[in-house]
């Protein structure tokens, strides 16, 4: 993981970290294409930005830095103006993660809905509830093992 440095400096420690968290951390391109190399029925792909971020987040405090949708194809109610499918959300920490998890499972809760949710390194997976239990199963697998 780690080299071994003789009289390692401030500097090079940092470094050292800094391209290991980078390692670790994916963005949504590569999530989304990692599960479409597993098989899994994603048909089109939404990359929100500032612009297209209705919920105006992007980028806030505590949020999401990163956010893709897609349609799942597998599903029936999937049409013009409703796509059925997943969000993937990237936070800058997992701590930020962690904040945005909570705060999707309140509105769910007092919306009284219960959508799939899973979360990994600093990625955030939430999956329509019109998804079967299989079908979720599988993203999570694929999410799971990255």
């Amino acid at each position: 993981m780690f080299k071994h440095y003789k009289n390692p400096t401030k500097e090079t420690l940092r470094s050292e970290v800094n391209q290991t968290t980078r390692a670790e951390k994916l963005d949504a391109k590569e999530v989304i294409e990692s599960f479409r190399e597993a098989g899994l029925q994603i048909d089109k792909v939404f990359f929100i930005t500032k612009e297209t971020d209705f919920e105006n987040l992007l980028g806030k405090l505590n949020q999401y830095v990163e956010k893709a949708e897609w349609i799942d194809t597998r599903i029936k109610e999937n049409s013009k103006d409703n796509h059925v499918g997943g969000v993937i959300e990237i936070s800058e920490t997992e701590d930020a993660l962690e904040i945005r998890s909570n705060q999707i499972k309140e509105i769910e809760k007092t919306a009284g809905i219960k959508n799939y949710q899973f979360t990994h390194k600093n990625i955030l997976l939430r999956l329509d509830n019109t998804i079967n239990e299989q079908q979720a199963y599988d993203y999570e697998i694929v999410f799971k093992g990255l």
